[in-house]
């Protein structure tokens, strides 16, 4: 038993080991929201694991586990007006 949220802790034959959880399963270790496959838990994989909300102009962005915002080009057209 290794304590790791992104490992599984199993036995096959007598014999223990940890494989990696799948990418996306939830845990919160070291302030991360999900794991990336590879047995860490990361604030995200995709830019919808990050908080916040996406407009017609800026979305949720995700690199290398890392939570950011990114603009449209300048004169990308919309379908949101304000009101």
């Amino acid at each position: 038993i290794d304590g790791k949220q992104c490992t599984n802790d199993v036995c096959t034959t007598g014999v223990p080991s940890n494989p990696s959880s799948s990418s996306g399963t939830a845990c919160s270790e070291g302030g991360g929201k999900v794991c990336n496959g590879a047995g860490t838990c990361v604030a995200c994989m995709l830019g919808t694991d990050c908080p916040g909300t996406d407009t017609a102009c800026s979305y949720r962005t995700c690199t290398n586990a890392v939570c950011g915002t990114a603009n449209l080009p300048a004169g990308t057209p919309t379908t949101s007006y304000p009101p």
